[in-house]
């Protein structure tokens, strides 16, 4: 739906209908909704990933859509980053200057997942009439490209 569109209390078969024609979609079957719940997309990045012996890491440090399925990856990594700095310095290798390391290592990633799944959201649900061409008539020729599509899924789906 429009960002400014209210969204009804209930998703009537009627208004579901009514979207899926505007979206071209009018020989696909509704019936009746059972159950219907609004989805919302948050963008969030915490603006520090540390604060003391407090850690960030996932979802509590970055919230986006989930397109492009980066959420649990990124969330995966910044566990695993810290989980590996607090090893050394809990093993003495290290002393505790290195946790200080985590946020500069993982902050600028999540920011740049949260730019990247902004994009891919755009792209994708963008109600403007030149951006729904590009969406249905030239995006499935560019990605039949092997170079072209490699690289936009490299870019576009890697933290």
């Amino acid at each position: 739906i429009a960002p400014q569109e209210r969204l009804p209390q209930f998703a009537s078969r009627t208004w579901l209908r009514e979207r899926l024609m505007r979206a071209g979609l009018q020989h696909t079957f509704t019936g009746d909704p059972v159950w219907t719940s609004a989805f919302r997309v948050h963008r969030r990045v915490a603006r520090r990933m540390r604060m003391g012996n407090v850690f960030l890491a996932g979802d509590s440090a970055h919230a986006h859509s989930p397109v492009g399925g980066q959420g649990m990856n990124t969330g995966l990594f910044d566990a695993w980053t810290l989980a590996g700095l607090m090893s050394v310095v809990l093993d003495g290798d290290e002393s505790e200057t290195a946790l200080e390391t985590y946020e500069m290592q993982r902050l600028p990633i999540a920011r740049s997942v949260v730019r990247r799944t902004d994009l891919l959201m755009q792209a994708l649900a963008h109600p403007n009439p030149l951006m729904r061409v590009g969406r249905e008539l030239l995006a499935p020729y560019v990605v039949r490209i092997p170079v072209l599509r490699d690289r936009m899924v490299r870019r576009l789906l890697t933290a």
